[in-house]
């Protein structure tokens, strides 16, 4: 409190952030990692943390990622930002201080002590314990019968950067710490899906493959559900989860896609970053796996406004720097496939021939596959232009026009609040 004080009396009119709730004081996380108090040290519990003077080498994406996290819940202390982001030391808490916030100019953040980096990393491992538990207790809350005529599914939408490549929270990159999850299925019944239960399956698949494994289940394991009718189209070429639980030589897929679309408002882009994100994940015949990072734009809403189109930043005739970046086999451990992903090769023959798959071939055929029905298409299309007019609406917002959409005066700080989550 006395540092927000502090920095309250420097800058009366400067608002933080939110709106918060304001929770009771939870105790510290135990200490998991060896407390970091430099780089070399932090190399020991996060090999792929990487400060801002690297991360400048990568799509800017990651650097406006990291700065909006930032800017709301408090950054931690870089040694190359000291200076270029005006660090100011508070008096309390010691260590602490207050910078720049390049992604809400004029405006400051919180900066912790580098050891923070790793604490926030001890941090989420508390979190997933809480989270174990809570899943223990309830499946010791349900009869023993219950629990062996029941198949449970435990998954994730998305993980958690926890200071790897210099970034907390999610989104905006193609980092497997954020878009790597977990898929653990129990099966207990006598007639189980499941076989060599205690085997981990390796095969690239992806979160879409879930609804036809699960809708297949309770179809009795019978496909039927889908033949003749649009689902066929949607789901019949999906990769077949419910095979590679019962056979642990099931074949996978032979790529996986990722793509997310992040929006901050365009006031607050200070580093003009491209916010379309599509990733690439190819498997390598040594059993390894290959990365590709996309970062670009739509073409504009006149010129496609039945749904987004996306640019190939490679056809541009000066291609924005950094929009793509590739990782080759090296850069996940073998075996265990534990991602490194800090040595980006964008110009490799590689890179440019995934690139070329990417564009030519996947996003016609899967990602931007027409849709099999006319209230599929509809639906598309009304999303895709709402999501226009929001953007323009809270871009109108954040540079202090009025927008006449609604009587609450609140309204636009709420919508802003929700454009500041992504």
């Amino acid at each position: 409190m006395t540092s927000i004080n502090a920095v309250h009396q420097k800058y009366p009119n400067e608002v933080a952030p939110g709106p918060y709730i304001k929770i009771s004081p939870q105790n510290e996380p135990p200490i998991v990692y060896p407390t970091a108090v430099d780089p070399n040290a932090l190399a020991d519990a996060i090999p792929n943390w990487q400060d801002q003077d690297a991360l400048n080498l990568k799509p800017k994406a990651q650097t406006i990622v990291k700065e909006v996290f930032q800017y709301q819940m408090g950054g931690i202390h870089e040694d190359d930002q000291v200076q270029k982001q005006n660090y100011t030391p508070v008096a309390s808490p010691v260590g602490f201080a207050y910078a720049d916030a390049p992604s809400h100019q004029p405006d400051h953040k919180a900066i912790a002590p580098f050891k923070y980096w790793s604490r926030a990393l001890d941090s989420y491992v508390q979190l997933m314990t809480m989270v174990d538990k809570s899943i223990g207790n309830f499946m010791e809350s349900i009869s023993e019968e219950v629990r062996n005529n029941t198949i449970f599914v435990f998954t994730s939408d998305h993980g958690e950067y926890g200071s790897s490549h210099g970034l907390q929270g999610k989104g905006g990159t193609v980092y497997d710490e954020g878009i790597r999850v977990p898929l653990i299925v129990r099966d207990s019944r006598p007639n189980s899906y499941a076989t060599d239960t205690e085997a981990v399956r390796t095969q690239l698949t992806s979160s879409v493959d879930l609804l036809p494994m699960i809708v297949t289940m309770g179809n009795g394991g019978s496909r039927a559900w889908m033949t003749g009718n649009e689902y066929q189209q949607l789901y019949d070429s999906r990769c077949r989860l419910l095979d590679i639980l019962g056979n642990t030589g099931a074949p996978g897929k032979s790529y996986a896609l990722h793509s997310t679309d992040e929006f901050v408002p365009d006031i607050y882009n200070f580093n003009g970053a491209p916010l379309h994100v599509i990733g690439l994940i190819q498997p390598t015949p040594d059993g390894g796996k290959t990365k590709l990072g996309v970062y670009t734009d739509w073409i504009v809403y006149s010129a496609s406004p039945d749904h987004a189109t996306v640019i190939n930043p490679l056809t541009l005739v000066n291609p924005p720097p950094r929009s793509l970046e590739f990782y080759d086999q090296t850069q996940f451990v073998a075996g265990t496939q534990e991602p490194l992903e800090k040595v980006s090769t964008p110009d490799s023959e590689q890179a440019r021939n995934a690139n070329a798959r990417l564009f030519d071939t996947l996003l016609s055929t899967e990602l931007q596959k027409p849709l099999p029905t006319a209230t599929l298409v509809a639906a598309q299309k009304l999303a895709y232009t709402q999501l226009i007019e929001y953007m323009e609406v809270v871009n109108a917002i954040a540079n202090g026009q009025s927008t006449d959409t609604t009587a609450d005066p609140e309204e636009p700080e709420r919508r802003v609040a929700r454009a500041w989550a992504f």
